[in-house]
């Protein structure tokens, strides 16, 4: 294929007018779900930033002295999924 139209008439047009209405449906579906999953996965990003800018109560109370809170508070937030190597 040379230009756009080509590709239009040679690929394009032959994959559109194969298609029927489920196959057009599951598509669209498929794009709907990666869309929401795609939200999904944003709003636990911007959930876990909230959870990740507020002191933990220790911190707040001073228990921690401060030269040191910076290093606590990091662990604190550190994720321990793979504590025991799992």
């Amino acid at each position: 294929a040379e230009d756009f139209k080509e590709i239009l008439e040679h690929l394009w047009w032959k994959l559109d007018h194969a298609l029927d209405a489920e196959d057009v449906y599951y598509s669209a579906l498929l794009v709907l779900l990666g869309l929401e999953a795609e939200e999904e996965v944003e709003e636990h990003r911007r959930r876990q930033h909230e959870i990740n800018q507020r002191p933990s109560r220790r911190l707040r109370a001073g228990a921690v002295p401060r030269r040191l809170q910076p290093t606590f508070r990091r662990a604190l937030l550190t994720d321990d999924r793979n504590r025991d190597g799992v």
